[in-house]
C-alpha cells in the first residue's frame, strides 16, 4: 500500500505539476495515506468487533438466565456458532477455549472466566464476566448481567453516530483539499505563464509544497480530532 500510495503521488504530482521535484515532494507527502486510511478503517472493523461480541454475550446471557449453568450456556453458544461452519474451517475463539479448559484441564470456573475476560480487551465485557463470577456463587444476580448488554448496546449506537460524523467530516476535508489543488490543473489550461511561474520559479515551488506540506499536517489533524474513542 506504501508503494502504491508514493508512486501515485508521484504519478499525479507529473500530471499536476509537469515537474519531477514537484512530483517527488507530493510522492513524499503521501508515504503516510495508508496509515491515515487504516485507522479511519479500523473503526469500522472495531464497531463490528464489538456488534458480534454484544451478540455473543447477548447468546450467552439467555441460555443462562434459562439453564442456570454458565458452561452449559456457552457451550450452547459455541455449538450455534459451529452448526452451520464445517470442521476444518472452524476458528477456535476464547468461548471455544473456555469450553476445553473447563472440561479438559481445569473444571475451576472461576479461573477459567477470569482468563476469559483478559482474552478479550472490552470494558463491558470484563463487567459482564464479574458478574458472571458473582452468579456463580449466587445465580440470583444472573438479571445483572442484562443491563450490561444494554449499557453496551447505547454505547454501540453512539459509536455509530459518532462513525458517521466522522465519515461526513474526512469527505468534506478531501472535497476541501481537492478543491485547493484543482486551481492547479485550471490554472495550467487558462493561463500558461501563471502556471509556468507557480510551478517554475523558487517561490511558487515553495508555495505548491506548502500546499502539499499543509494538507499533509491538516489531514493529521483531522484523523486526531476523529480519532475513534477507546471501546
Amino acid at each position: 500500500m506504501i508503494l502504491i500510495s508514493v508512486a501515485g503521488g508521484f504519478v499525479a504530482g507529473t500530471l499536476l505539476f509537469d515537474n519531477t521535484s514537484l512530483a517527488a515532494v507530493m510522492a513524499a507527502c503521501m508515504f503516510p495515506a495508508p496509515y491515515l486510511y487504516l485507522t479511519v478503517r479500523s473503526s469500522t472493523a472495531a464497531r463490528e468487533e464489538i456488534e458480534g461480541l454484544e451478540n455473543t454475550m447477548s447468546i450467552i446471557t439467555n441460555a443462562y438466565a434459562g439453564n442456570n449453568d454458565i458452561i452449559k450456556a456457552v457451550e450452547t453458544y459455541v455449538e450455534e456458532k459451529n452448526r452451520y461452519i464445517p470442521e476444518h474451517l472452524r476458528i477456535p475463539t476464547p468461548f471455544d477455549e473456555f469450553v476445553s479448559e473447563i472440561r479438559f484441564i481445569n473444571p475451576n470456573v472461576e479461573h477459567g472466566l477470569y482468563r476469559l475476560a483478559a482474552k478479550v480487551k472490552n470494558r463491558y465485557f470484563t463487567e459482564w464476566v464479574k458478574t458472571l463470577i458473582l452468579c456463580h456463587h449466587d445465580r440470583r444476580l444472573k438479571f445483572a448481567l442484562f443491563p450490561i448488554i444494554k449499557a453496551m448496546n447505547d454505547a454501540k449506537s453512539m459509536q455509530i453516530e459518532s462513525d458517521s460524523m466522522m465519515v461526513k467530516v474526512w469527505r468534506d476535508y478531501l472535497m476541501t483539499a481537492g478543491l485547493m489543488f484543482s486551481v492547479i490543473p485550471m490554472m495550467r489550461f487558462s493561463n500558461a505563464e501563471w502556471f509556468s511561474l507557480l510551478t517554475k520559479t523558487a517561490i511558487g515551488k515553495f508555495l505548491i509544497i506548502l500546499m502539499l506540506l499543509t494538507a499533509l499536517a491538516t489531514a493529521f489533524y483531522v484523523m486526531k480530532a476523529t480519532k475513534p474513542s477507546n471501546r
